[in-house]
């Protein structure tokens, strides 16, 4: 039984790359790296992504550069043809820092989170994944969140091996 297990597990590699911009009131453009590793083994993943984000705002005007690291585990519980649904979990570990006209300051972010997923297989080794929507608690803030916004959504490509 181990032998099956580790016999169809499978190293993976992807990420996404995002560019958001708002141009109403609260002037703001923003640019998001985020690649990925990790390891698939059945219905379970786990793995890490590291997150490099820039955001250039006028309305204060402020500058917030940050990088996290979010180590997580999925879990698929339903699979049909090309097509998997997933829940992810993981805590995400972000240190930003954010500049204004008149100050500079460093603040650490420190959220367990939960987030459903959907996987569409392309081919053997290459597949689309979508995240919708994020629960998560941060830590050092206290707040329970619930976001179902344009920044929850998050689209990449990975290819495993």
């Amino acid at each position: 039984m181990a032998f099956s297990a580790t016999a169809k597990a499978q190293l993976y590699v992807g990420g996404s790359i995002s560019v958001g911009a708002n141009f109403n009131e609260n002037k703001y453009i923003s640019l998001d790296i985020s690649p990925d590793i990790g390891y698939s083994f059945g219905d379970w993943c786990a793995g890490a992504s590291l997150t490099m984000y820039l955001n250039n705002g006028d309305s204060t005007p402020s500058t917030d550069i940050s990088i996290s690291i979010a180590p997580y585990a999925e879990y698929y519980f339903w699979r049909s043809g090309p097509l998997s649904f997933y829940l992810e979990g993981g805590v995400d570990v972000k240190v930003n820092r954010y500049y204004t006209d008149t100050d500079s300051s460093i603040r650490t972010h420190v959220a367990p989170y939960l987030s459903p997923g959907i996987e569409i297989s392309l081919t053997d080794h290459w597949s689309l994944m979508c995240q919708v929507g994020r629960l998560e608690y941060g830590i050092m803030t206290q707040n329970l969140n619930f976001r179902l916004d344009g920044e929850a959504l998050s689209l990449g490509l990975y290819h495993s091996f």
